[in-house]
């Protein structure tokens, strides 16, 4: 799966400003862009599970956090820690929006391909 597979998605994640290929034991900021696509607001939060991320590159710093409301049919932009800590070709799982009214919840597919070099 890859992140085309959001197309369809009610809820889906966008990771920006992430480079292609990462040094080791770097720590890279990125914007999580989190749309709503339904036309009704919800009460979101963004999760990065750890055991569903690759060995290689992993969230940093905050790994929940609370969005709040996000208005149908509109984008929020989270800012996101990632640290590369393997060598290798990655690609970028683990994200998860759960919707905190309701614990519906939208797990994304591989949102990036990574390369993390020496």
């Amino acid at each position: 799966a890859d992140a085309r597979d959001t197309d369809r998605m009610k809820i889906r994640v966008e990771v920006r400003g992430l480079p292609a290929q990462l040094q080791l034991n770097e720590e890279y900021e990125a914007t999580c862009v989190v749309v709503n696509r339904l036309t009704e607001p919800r009460n979101l939060q963004l999760q990065w599970r750890m055991n569903d991320m690759p060995p290689g590159v992993l969230a940093a710093g905050k790994i929940y956090t609370n969005i709040g409301k996000v208005a149908g049919r509109s984008r929020t932009n989270i800012k996101q820690k990632f640290y590369a800590q393997q060598t290798g070709m990655w690609q970028l799982t683990g994200c998860a929006v759960v919707e905190l009214d309701t614990d519906e919840e939208w797990v994304m597919p591989n949102l990036l391909d990574v390369v993390v070099a020496k």
